[in-house]
């Protein structure tokens, strides 16, 4: 199965076990399918108040983020290296916006 990616070139499938940085069409698969899990990762309820369209921007790009620095030559699967940094790119952006250091508020 081939489909054509956005630079005009063409995308062979490629299974969800393999992850080639280099590839471009399978990097954007692989964001496409581990998009749920930054709207599951917002589905917590927060206890402080926050705009959603801003964190869902900061899991996504912590999403992209996991894709451009995911080395498979380690050994580890795509599922191991992105699980904590969706999460953890939206509890940057919530730290970002709080106006009291972690150090004063804990």
């Amino acid at each position: 199965m081939q489909r054509k990616a956005a630079s005009g070139m063409r995308c062979r499938a490629v299974p969800r076990s393999i992850h080639s940085v280099d590839d471009p069409c399978s990097r954007g698969k692989t964001c496409s399918s581990w998009l749920g899990n930054t709207y599951r990762a917002l589905a917590r309820p927060l206890t402080v108040p926050a705009e959603m369209n801003e964190l869902t921007s900061a899991g996504t790009l912590g999403l992209i983020s996991a894709v451009n620095g995911f080395d498979p030559s380690r050994g580890l699967a795509f599922s191991t290296y992105a699980a904590p940094r969706i999460p953890g790119a939206i509890l940057d952006e919530l730290r970002s916006q709080d106006i009291v250091p972690v150090r004063i508020s804990s």
